[in-house]
């Protein structure tokens, strides 16, 4: 007999669940279609991997609790679980095979629907719209992550907790690691990434899987009044684990739909250049009480010197004649998740014989994909424009599209006409009209940002010397300047910016020319975004921002050499303190490292003056992290002095308190079976019946009376013999 399966008991499961797997196909089948757009959108379909993998997933939960329960209940009565006592089959065997079982029905119930989608998505894309089977592949690995809640539910079957809350704890656990898996599947991108979220599954897996197998061992045959002391590590970790995470979930959902959001305090600091290379730092608040975050906005600023020991001067109103030099922003493209091969553009637009023609831009696999309403219209590769029935001959390497442009803190501009590629091998110049595709820089890679010519109170100076368009290139800490013409060798007009509204700019046939190189700093922490700006005379500076509170300086002379370069620090940019209430939920071990993080930054020498909201935010942490511990200590104290627990026990629940907070009452509760007291015939004093002795007296338990002649043995005829005088 197999120590870990009986083939009997398993065609008996198999028996009594196959016949509900149709329900699971069709609920799969149903959440599945649902995300499918209902028409062919080329938007929508580059996301479908996405929508699909959570959509299924809510289906697989279902299919998997349900699984669980319908092995474990009916078992769970006096009767069953009689038979299943006594039955000449070791527990681990019983145990296992409801496992192997519940996942041979969970997989006949979910991947038959799964491989169906697959099959339509093939005979849909990328034709017909920019998709393909493979987009069933996240829900394919949904399926077995999701699975551990197979184990959670059978965990939860097999406690004797009395309290619903506690007993489908192991739920929370598992819900709560299934969440965590999902949302770094989607951001793998590296060796490291997958294997922390290989580290992220098994951890669940195994506790999970480990929970309840000992709750099945220790308690399933245990009568419905038992004082069970056996707690192992795994169950005690995933209980700790679930109670915090509802405890902070719960607090979060109350806190945020208690309160309401208001944004009419925050403040955010950022340096700028005006247009003649002074270095101002800039304060933004909101123009009027109630204004949303990212609405309209009031700026004061201060001049600021990279000599810390000159002084920082107060925050006034900017005058009516500043002007912001031209900035341009610029970073490294990072990568598109790996599940997610289609990826959406934006949409072109062009007209033939005064008709115009609309297309939605998609990339996939090195090429570019043109859709209309109909369908696929066009593949894009280095080769050209190709028909859908061409065979291309080279791909693009690491393609991008560049369809907008950021011109000042609050105006966005989408690009129209002669759509700008680039890949690792150059820039090239889409022209849909003449159905040409025009290489227009060659060069080694890296990342490509449009600057169009600037004009008007948003952007700064209206001088035509200090506003050519460009396009700048950032590769191996080198950034390089492209100048920017028509065809025809003329400037390229300025757009119409309206603050706040996105406009659309045509970009006409453009040649570039390359200019001038400037090094950027590649020592100290690495940047997280860089800001260029050009101001008169032809300068350039740039300012790399290191973190909220530091920026690098860099100016540079005529030969593009840096003439100087400093670091700069600001003062931190604050939220609204109507908003962020959520985070006093948090566990006092984590509210303390914000706290420390946050006081850190303060001890700074650029934060004299700091804002008094943000300086204030630290202590009510402080006081968030005080009352959570000394409530959760208390509670711990009095339970565990109900709960007859042990010296070390005790002093390992109040550490716990100290560090996880308020979901630690919970999680006592949960781990700890309340015990049964029964009174000393001694000492009249409750004692538990889990134990041999009192606590009190130390008396041991009373000896039951021997009534009736069924017990019958060697000792009990030699003890009737002696009695009788036969020696």
């Amino acid at each position: 007999m197999n120590a870990l399966v009986n083939r009997e008991l398993l065609l008996k499961e198999l028996r009594e669940s196959l016949r509900w797997t149709p329900l699971g196909m069709l609920l799969v089948v149903v959440l599945a279609w649902q995300s499918i757009p209902s028409y062919f959108d080329s938007y929508q379909y580059p996301a479908l991997p996405t929508s699909m993998m959570g959509l299924t997933s809510i289906g697989f939960s279902v299919i998997a609790i349900a699984l669980a329960w319908l092995q474990t209940i009916p078992d769970m009565r006096p009767d069953a679980r009689g038979f299943l006592l006594h039955r000449p089959v070791r527990l681990s065997a019983i145990f296992g095979t409801k496992l192997i079982a519940g996942w041979i029905t969970y997989a006949v119930a979910v991947l038959p629907p799964l491989a169906l989608i697959a099959w339509r998505l093939s005979i849909i894309g990328p034709t017909r719209a920019p998709t393909n089977g493979g987009a069933v592949i996240p829900s394919l690995i949904a399926v077995a992550v999701v699975f551990v809640l197979h184990p959670a539910a059978m965990w939860a079957a097999f406690r004797t907790a009395r309290w619903v809350g506690t007993r489908t704890m192991p739920l929370i656990f598992a819900g709560g690691g299934i969440a965590l898996a999902l949302g770094l599947l989607a951001s793998i991108d590296s060796v490291g990434m997958l294997f922390f979220f290989l580290a992220v599954v098994v951890l669940v897996f195994f506790v999970t899987v480990t929970g309840a197998w000992q709750c099945f061992r220790d308690q399933t045959f245990l009568p419905s009044l038992s004082s069970g002391k056996t707690t192992s590590a795994a169950r005690a970790f995933g209980l700790l684990v679930g109670s915090i995470a509802l405890v902070v979930t719960a607090g979060v959902l109350l806190v945020t739909s208690t309160f309401a959001s208001q944004y009419d305090d925050w403040k955010r600091y950022y340096l700028t250049m005006d247009d003649h290379g002074s270095l101002w730092e800039v304060m933004e608040t909101p123009a009027q009480t109630g204004a949303y975050a990212g609405g309209t906005k009031r700026l004061q600023a201060r001049l600021r010197s990279v000599d810390l020991d000159s002084g920082i001067g107060e925050f006034s109103h900017l005058s009516d004649g500043w002007k912001s030099a031209r900035r341009t922003s610029i970073g490294e493209h990072g990568k598109r998740g790996w599940f997610a091969p289609f990826h959406h553009w934006g949409s072109v637009s062009t007209v033939i014989d005064e008709v115009p023609y609309y297309y939605q831009m998609v990339s996939y696999e090195g090429a570019l994909l043109l859709y209309d309403h109909r369908g696929l219209e066009s593949v894009i590769t280095p080769d050209g424009i190709l028909a859908t029935s061409d065979q291309p001959e080279s791909r693009f390497d690491d393609l991008m599209v560049i369809n907008s442009v950021s011109v000042s803190v609050n105006a966005n501009i989408q690009l129209q006409g002669q759509t700008l590629l680039y890949d690792d091998r150059g820039v090239y110049q889409l022209d849909l009209e003449s159905r040409t595709l025009r290489k227009i820089i060659d060069s080694q890679g890296g990342t490509f940002v449009l600057s169009l010519p600037a004009g008007g109170p948003l952007t700064g100076s209206t001088a035509a010397e200090e506003n050519e368009a460009s396009l700048w290139n950032l590769h191996d800490n080198q950034l390089t300047h492209y100048r920017l013409k028509t065809l025809e060798g003329d400037d390229l007009p300025a757009p119409q910016l309206v603050a706040n509204v996105s406009s659309q700019y045509h970009l006409p046939a453009i040649v570039a020319t390359r200019g001038q190189v400037y090094p950027c700093s590649s020592e100290g922490p690495r940047w997280l975004s860089m800001g260029v700006f050009e101001w008169a005379d032809g300068q350039v500076s740039t300012i790399q921002s290191l973190s909220s509170s530091l920026h690098r300086v860099t100016r540079y002379g005529d030969a593009g050499k840096p003439e100087s370069e400093h670091l700069v620090p600001i003062a931190i940019s604050s939220s609204s303190s109507h908003v962020g209430k959520e985070i006093h939920c948090l566990p006092p071990v984590v509210l303390a490292s914000i706290a420390a993080t946050i006081k850190i930054s303060q001890a700074q020498p650029h934060v004299a003056g700091f804002d008094s909201t943000t300086a204030g935010f630290p202590y009510a942490i402080i006081l968030s992290i005080s009352l959570q511990s000394i409530i959760a200590v208390a509670f711990v104290i009095w339970m565990s002095a109900r709960l007859g627990l042990s010296t070390r026990h005790r002093i390992v629940w109040v550490v716990l308190a100290s560090l996880f907070g308020l979901g630690t009452m919970l999680a006592i509760v949960a781990i700890h079976q309340r015990p049964v007291w029964e009174t000393c015939s001694d000492c009249q004093s409750p004692r538990r019946i889990d134990e041999e002795r009192c606590r009190h007296c130390d008396a041991a338990w009373e000896r039951l009376p021997v009534e009736g002649i069924e017990l019958i043995g060697p000792s009990v005829a030699r003890d009737a013999a002696i009695a009788g005088g036969g020696g």
